[in-house]
Order: structure tokens, then C-alpha cells, then sequence
């Protein structure tokens, strides 16, 4: 993939009058059928906040939902594409780890999600690890001239081996848990394309970054609430990768990108910051996995134009979740993991 190839998006995206919103979802978990409270949440939220971006962070359908033939795939996930094509707003997604087990490969799924006209999704290159790799520029009122990027990485499943050893010991970096996460080749590419976007446009741009599993700095955000301004609800374990292939680092070193955001975790929203990124979680939607009432809805970024680097960002619930929930639909399951 070239970086001319990188720069495109199937449907530009441009401030208006100066400002630009996104909405991020994340765990909607589909089935066959979507549940139907899911729907009318995603639908609910868009319609109120108006985006001019909708993103799934991931887990967008569900881990053994048999979604094996590109009919059956469309069948299930149409009721919550037609939300954003209908109203005409672009919107993007990345793959999570229950996205893998549904019957369909990742690259047979990438190719129905472009298939839609308003997604705005781009097959990552074909020689790094993953397919959701790609960056979406927002461009400026005005002009060509690129004012925001989003960066949409693949975070992979699990990973408890690596080169046949064990990636999980009993005194663990972070909280034991064996996902997986952007690969160095993934890494290289975001560096290396960063550093072409800047000489493109004669400066950084201003960037958020999102994935599925968290990285291992979330963890720092919870062990330092004070110094790190912490936000939002700790109420499960961070299920992130042990094995650190260094992506912050390398997203320090470019400063570029303010904010860094994943989903994964459905019971967790908190957010703060670290060496100077926002770390954030999303949260989940999805009724027919465990999730806290409380907490579900999505993430909310406003950008102004003249002061992207600064954007806004917050979590918003839906407006009546006890009506949503009053709808006859899958088990709503409890919170299953410890802290720890």
C-alpha cells in the first residue's frame, strides 16, 4: 500500500464550520440476528449525538454466531450498517477477537464491510500482521490541507505463546491475561507512515488511535487515579496483552497521536493520562453479553478545528436504558471476571 492509497478515504471527511464529532461503539456482539435492544441503542445514540463519524472498536459480531457465508454475515449485521447508511454518515471499524471465531475469516469480512457505501474502512497493507490497519485524515473546512487522522490498528486474539515459549508466567507484568496485540510490522507501518503523513502535510497532525484489547499502560491509569486524572469506572480486570511489543513507545516518540482508545473490557470506562496520551476505554453496547446497565452507551470525541490537538472527549449513555432493557431479548449476562 502506498501512502498516496493510505490518504484515501471512500467518502471524505471534512470539518464543518470548524467542527467535527465522532462516536465510537464497541462489543456489540452480534448473533445470527442482532439484539434487538443492541439496535435500538446504536440507533438512539446516533440519531441524538449526530456524528460525523461512527467507529466499532471491535467484537462486532459474536464468538459462535455462524456467520459463515457472506449472505448469513450481511443478514445478521445490515440492522446496524443501515443505522449510519441511511443518515449517510461514514463510518469505520476494527476487528476484535470474538470477530474471528464466527465462521468467516477476517479478510472475507473486510471484503462484505466495503461492500457497504458508507464504510469507510480500508484493507490494511497485505505484508504486515492483520487487516484493520489504516489511518482516516479529516480534512479542514476549507482546503485540502489534513487537520485530525484517526488510526485504526488490528490488536488481534490471544497470544500465551511466542517462538514456542510461554508469554503468561505466574508473576505477571500486568493481570495474566494472554491477549494478543499490534505486531512490530504494525508498529513499523504506523512510525513509518506517520512520518510520511508529517512531510505531506509540513507538520504533526493531530491523531487519536483505537483498537480492541487494551495495551499494558491502561494499567498504569488505575494504579496512579491522581497523577493520571483517572475517569470513569474500574469494575473488572484489564485483559490486555503481557507481551509488550511497545507500541506506546513508539507512539511517544512521534507525538502524534493525543489519545489512545479500546473497548474489550465491557465493564470498564475509565480514562486518564500517561506521559502525556489519553488512554480511554469505550465500554460495551451490546445487551446480550455482560455488561453493567449503568455504563452502557459509547465514547464521544469533539475536534475544533482550530485547536484539534485539544479535543473533547467523553462517554455517553443511552437515554433510557430501562426501557431498552424492558425489551424481550437474549440473557443479559452478570460481570464474570475478578479484578485481578
Amino acid at each position: 500500500m502506498t501512502f498516496e492509497e493510505n490518504l484515501k478515504t471512500k467518502k471524505g471527511l471534512r470539518f464543518k464550520n470548524g467542527k467535527f464529532k465522532i462516536v465510537m461503539f464497541s462489543d456489540l456482539h452480534g448473533k445470527i440476528t442482532f439484539d434487538r435492544r443492541t439496535v435500538l441503542g446504536v440507533e438512539e445514540l446516533t440519531e441524538e449525538l449526530q456524528p460525523d463519524l461512527v467507529l466499532l472498536g471491535g467484537d462486532n459480531v459474536c464468538g459462535g454466531s455462524h456467520l459463515q457465508s457472506e449472505q448469513l454475515f450481511r443478514n445478521s449485521f445490515d440492522d446496524i450498517a443501515n443505522i449510519f447508511e441511511s443518515r449517510k454518515i461514514p463510518w469505520a471499524h476494527v476487528f476484535g477477537n470474538h470477530d474471528r471465531e464466527v465462521g468467516l475469516s477476517e479478510s472475507d469480512q473486510q471484503d462484505i464491510y466495503e461492500q457497504y457505501e458508507y464504510c469507510v474502512s480500508k484493507r490494511g497493507p497485505e505484508n504486515i500482521h492483520g487487516v484493520s490497519n489504516y489511518m482516516l485524515p479529516i480534512k479542514a473546512s476549507e482546503g485540502d490541507k489534513i487537520k485530525f487522522n484517526v488510526w485504526g490498528m488490528d490488536s488481534h486474539r490471544y497470544n500465551s505463546t511466542v517462538n514456542g515459549h510461554k508469554t503468561i508466567l505466574p508473576n505477571h507484568f500486568c493481570t495474566g491475561d494472554d491477549a494478543d496485540h499490534c505486531r512490530p510490522d504494525q508498529i513499523m507501518w504506523y512510525y513509518n507512515t506517520s512520518v510520511e503523513l508529517e512531510k505531506y502535510c509540513g507538520e504533526k497532525v493531530p491523531s487519536i488511535m483505537y483498537f480492541h484489547q487494551p495495551i499494558p499502560e491502561f494499567n498504569l491509569i488505575v494504579r496512579n487515579p491522581e497523577e493520571t486524572g483517572m475517569e470513569g469506572e474500574h469494575r473488572e480486570r484489564i485483559c490486555g496483552t503481557e507481551l509488550n511489543y511497545g507500541l506506546f513507545g513508539f507512539v511517544t516518540a512521534r507525538n502524534d497521536v493525543k489519545g489512545i482508545y479500546c473497548g474489550h473490557d465491557h465493564v470498564n470506562t475509565f480514562s486518564g493520562t500517561y506521559a502525556g496520551i489519553h488512554l480511554g476505554y469505550i465500554g460495551a453496547l451490546g445487551f446480550n453479553v455482560y455488561m453493567h446497565p449503568d455504563l452502557r452507551g459509547c465514547r464521544v470525541f469533539e475536534i475544533d478545528e482550530n485547536d484539534p490537538a485539544n479535543y473533547k472527549t467523553y462517554l455517553h449513555k443511552v437515554l433510557d436504558n430501562e426501557k431498552l432493557a424492558a425489551i424481550p431479548g437474549m440473557h443479559d449476562y452478570a460481570c464474570e471476571y475478578s479484578m485481578y
